[in-house]
């Protein structure tokens, strides 16, 4: 006969108190926090939009980030080119100067016990977007009495900032200029009319490339005009048509209107015929037609300063005038006086 076993109650106490040693809380104790051994993660970011150029050097973005301390504010540093530029993350530009620019990120963790340094950098090549000087081409010089006109084609990348007109070395301010796309027209007095010769025109180009400290780039053409006999003879003449042209209308139907017109038509014709003579090669008779014209000019002279039919002004507007056109052909007689020597 099987006998059945009745467990004692000394084992039922100690499985009871077994197992209620496995549910009391704060029997156990939880395992420490691990230390962190991992420094911050930094991230830097080119943004788009900048090509690298030094017209568009472009951005850095800069944040950092540690999930297990978090980042202590108060260490961040973030330097361009060796040179602290600021404390904070963000937005950084990059410099527009040629080469390499380096940005370097350093900052901490939050860890109280054992901080952890990050850091990180990047860099950038900025390169110049305009490398070639102005193309010039196409400079065309004409002159007469009064002007000299210049005109050119000047093309560039960047467009063309400015053009400087040189004279024999000499900076000349033009009277005006025009633009038209790439084409440029100016205009100069001709204060070369009774200086004969050759003279050394040079146009000087500089871009529009001003992304930087020296950045923009120039290029020059040259050419030349000449100041000849004829030019000066027509500008001679042409003063005393504008003389004519004045007394005509300071005086009325006169002879003495008529008589100063003569006068100085005349004095015209000997300056066509003494510049003729010069063509020919003919000096003499040049300078005799020269010194007719300076006559006629002095009896034009005689008589406006003894009329009475004249203002006071425009009897010395008149006088000074002719005295002017007496020194225009006394000065070409003098250099084609040399001729003879």
């Amino acid at each position: 006969m099987l006998g059945i076993v009745t467990p004692s109650v000394t084992s039922i106490v100690l499985q009871t108190q077994t197992e209620g040693q496995k549910i009391v809380p704060g029997d156990s104790k939880e395992d420490p926090k691990p230390e962190d051994k991992t420094p911050p993660i930094i991230s830097i970011e080119n943004l788009p939009g900048g090509d690298g150029t030094d017209n568009n050097p472009g951005q850095w973005e800069v944040f950092a980030y540690d999930e297990e301390s978090g980042i202590d504010e108060e260490t961040i540093n973030v330097s361009i080119d060796g040179v602290l530029m600021g404390d904070s993350f963000g937005i950084y530009e990059v410099p527009s100067s040629l080469g390499d620019h380096c940005i370097l990120v350093e900052v901490m963790n939050g860890n109280e016990k054992k901080p952890l340094l990050g850091s990180s950098s990047n860099i950038v090549s900025i390169i110049d977007d305009d490398l070639a000087p102005p193309e010039l081409s196409d400079l065309t010089i004409d002159c007469n009495m009064e002007c000299v006109m210049i005109s050119l084609t000047a093309i560039d990348y960047s467009g063309i900032e400015e053009c400087k007109i040189l004279i024999n070395e000499e900076e000349i301010t033009p009277l005006n200029n025009e633009e038209n796309g790439n084409h440029f027209n100016f205009i100069l007095e001709n204060h070369w009319i009774f200086e004969r010769g050759i003279y050394n025109v040079e146009i000087q180009a500089q871009d529009a490339d001003n992304d930087r400290e020296n950045d923009a780039l120039s290029s020059s053409i040259f050419g030349t005009f000449e100041i000849r006999f004829e030019d000066s003879y027509q500008f001679v003449i042409w003063n005393i048509e504008e003389l004519k042209i004045f007394v005509d209308s300071v005086l009325e139907s006169s002879c003495l209107k008529c008589c100063l017109h003569w006068l100085m038509s005349r004095a015209q014709e000997n300056l066509n015929d003494a510049f003729l003579h010069f063509e020919e090669g003919n000096i003499d008779c040049s300078l005799f037609y020269d010194l007719k014209a300076i006559i006629l000019m002095c009896l034009v002279k005689e008589i406006v300063e003894r009329t009475d039919k004249l203002s006071e002004d425009d009897s010395n507007f008149i006088i000074d005038e002719l005295h002017g056109i007496k020194e225009y052909i006394v000065d070409m007689m003098a250099e084609k006086a040399e001729l003879l020597m």
